[in-house]
């Protein structure tokens, strides 16, 4: 799904007035929704409702990223694109990381000690119900995200005019409006 949805959602991103700001929240909100649908796994969920909602999750990240790239690297001058695409990525894992390290946290302090070493031990045929508080820690932070990609442009476009900013070997003084 990413790899059909991604360039189209750069594309999107190319044409936004608001500079990838809409393809980007749409595909958190689109992320939000596949984890809402993922708190009501249960050992007997079918599996075309575990594909929808990993289709939906897909999609949503096919939306994010290449519009959050494209906007990222955008806003960086370019004789530092390199540490730029360093530091995005280097942000970018360590995000995956933490989120995957919380996710583990919250569920294992929703279950009985012997529960969470039978499950890493691979001992335990289906996760118990409580995985879900999981999910809804994602939900949380996938809302955060939303919200600091909707006011990212217009943070941006608040910076005070008539100041030059100097960046390297370049310079762009912003007038007065």
């Amino acid at each position: 799904m990413t790899s059909i949805i991604g360039p189209l959602g750069g594309r999107w991103a190319d044409r936004d007035r608001f500079g990838g700001t809409t393809p980007a929240t749409i595909g958190l909100v689109v992320q939000a929704a596949a984890l809402v649908v993922l708190v009501f796994l249960t050992p007997t969920t079918s599996y075309a409702f575990l594909a929808l909602a990993l289709g939906l999750m897909g999609l949503g990240g096919a939306l994010f990223w290449s519009p959050n790239t494209s906007t990222t690297m955008g806003a960086a001058p370019r004789n530092r694109l390199g540490v730029a695409s360093a530091t995005l990525n280097t942000m970018r894992n360590v995000g995956m990381v933490c989120s995957f390290c919380l996710a583990l946290a919250v569920a294992a302090a929703s279950m009985p000690r012997a529960l969470v070493d039978a499950i890493f031990l691979g001992t335990v045929g289906h996760l118990p119900p409580t995985i879900s508080l999981a999910f809804v820690a994602s939900i949380f932070i996938c809302v955060l995200a939303i919200i600091f990609s909707m006011v990212r442009e217009s943070k941006r476009d608040q910076s005070p005019k008539g100041i030059t900013l100097r960046s390297g070997s370049s310079e762009i003084t912003k007038e007065h409006s």
